[in-house]
């Protein structure tokens, strides 16, 4: 560390450029390279949500025939020779026609930033359980039940810490240190 690095380029998309202030760098953090530190900004208040492709729920028959039709009109000459604009212009064409496809057929599901990984049926089921077993007692006035919802709430708290554990440790299984 005889001779400090020096930071030549630092790029950002033109999406956040704008966003970004306080640039600074950060000497001395036991490296020959200077770190940096800046902030983004932003007026959104909420986060986004993120729809996508609710693959459990597929009605694949209704795909299946959306998508032939989708390509009725479609025709091509097998033994012809295409060029290589024109198989991208193929390409183009069919990734389009499936995508509307799967718009039109496949139902979204949101996803957010909140969405737990490793949330699970059987974690739905504990805690759904938990729930009827709360309003049975509550219906009660807690002199009912309380045994059972006592049990159903620990079986479901100690599921959720075991699948977090689970969920995270394969996570980080696959991940290069």
């Amino acid at each position: 560390m005889i001779t400090p690095s020096v930071l030549d380029l630092t790029f950002a998309t033109q999406g956040i450029v704008n966003k970004i202030e306080d640039w600074q760098t950060m000497p001395d953090l036991g490296s020959d390279h200077f770190g940096v530190l800046f902030t983004i900004t932003s007026n959104q208040t909420t986060h986004p949500t993120i729809q996508r492709f609710n693959t459990k729920n597929i009605k694949w028959d209704k795909f299946q025939d959306s998508l032939k039709n989708a390509f009725l009109d479609f025709t091509y000459n097998i033994n012809s020779r295409y060029s290589n604009q024109e198989l991208n212009q193929l390409g183009e064409y069919f990734t389009s026609k499936i995508v509307e496809t799967a718009n039109k057929t496949i139902p979204k599901s949101k996803v957010s930033t909140n969405s737990k990984p490793w949330w699970n049926e059987d974690l739905k089921a504990l805690r759904k359980e938990m729930q009827r077993l709360n309003r049975l007692a509550k219906a009660s006035e807690y002199t009912l039940y309380q045994k059972e919802l006592k049990e159903a709430k620990n079986q479901y708290f100690n599921t959720v810490k075991t699948t977090k554990t689970k969920h995270w440790n394969k996570f980080l299984e696959k991940e290069d240190t």
